[in-house]
């Protein structure tokens, strides 16, 4: 099974879920389904994230750096340049000599520190990572609050709350000169979709694998409800995602460890589409993401 994967976290220091999923674990995991993945930190470090359950955690932008704090109850948890530089270094090191992976820099929302990152990682390794990866939600920050810019191609997480939904960030995407993905299936938000399907630079991922499989079964609120998502069955979900964005425009990804590789290998094989649909988004959309990004 030969399965090309967006979407996929690994541990570069502890986290507060999934420590154990290091790049070790990866590659152990990675050689059932034998393609190219795009590779990014998990980036819920347990010093950064390690206030009581319920409390969030927002980036301020201070001089020449940034501040985590609690919005709740105001404890700073770091304060300095952007803590996963040294994460970011680390994931690109393991991935030399792969040719196959493609690692992203993570960044933190930040309009104090997103450039100076890009200069540093520009200089000091260039042509040895393809893209970014960003959480508004985890960063309690709107992308519609950020002015930076990238021919990279990036990935957006997109949820249900004020920071990550899907229509502030193609808000963001649309004036954004490289390729973005908005990751989850934009939430299967119609008119977001719609939106997708016009734009020349915008593109939707399948992660995690399980949230096509609970979309159809109806057994998450994690998505906007529409006559798209009118369904049980999870080859007419594509078919309808097809319907509005086109084939070309959506991605698989499995956004492990939250998705996994036996998930990953059931919806391949359940999903009753032509054989030029499925290898659209198992397997060449991927490669369009990049154009010669990874040739030279």
């Amino acid at each position: 099974m030969l399965i090309n994967d967006i979407h996929h976290h690994v541990v570069c220091e502890r986290t507060t879920s999934f420590s154990h999923y290091t790049f070790d674990t990866f590659l152990k995991s990675h050689s059932l389904i034998k393609g190219k993945t795009t590779l990014f930190l998990h980036p819920q470090y347990k010093r950064l994230y390690s206030c009581q359950e319920g409390h969030r955690c927002r980036v301020i932008d201070v001089d020449d750096g940034v501040r985590f704090v609690c919005e709740s109850c105001g404890k700073i948890f770091y304060q300095g340049s952007d803590p996963y530089r040294e994460g970011n270094e680390k994931l690109i090191e393991m991935c030399k000599g792969y040719d196959n992976l493609y690692p992203f820099l993570y960044l933190t929302l930040s309009d104090s520190t997103m450039q100076q990152e890009m200069d540093y990682f520009e200089k000091n390794y260039m042509s040895s990572f393809y893209g970014i990866k960003v959480h508004p939600n985890l960063c309690s920050r709107k992308m519609s609050e950020i002015g930076f810019t990238s021919n990279y191609p990036m990935i957006i997480h997109c949820g249900m709350t004020e920071y990550d939904n899907a229509k502030d960030i193609i808000t963001y995407a649309q004036r954004y000169p490289g390729k973005v993905i908005l990751a989850h299936l934009a939430r299967c938000e119609e008119s977001v979709l719609k939106l997708v399907a016009k734009s020349n630079n915008i593109y939707i991922d399948t992660s995690p694998t399980y949230l096509p499989f609970q979309v159809a079964e109806k057994l998450t609120n994690r998505y906007f409800s529409s006559v798209l998502t009118d369904t049980n069955n999870i080859t007419q979900l594509f078919r309808n995602l097809i319907d509005v964005v086109g084939k070309e425009k959506i991605i698989f990804g499995t956004d492990i460890p939250w998705g996994n590789i036996e998930e990953a290998r059931t919806l391949y094989e359940e999903l009753a589409l032509p054989e030029n649909q499925k290898k659209s988004i198992f397997q060449d959309n991927f490669d369009a993401m990049f154009d010669n990004i990874k040739q030279n």
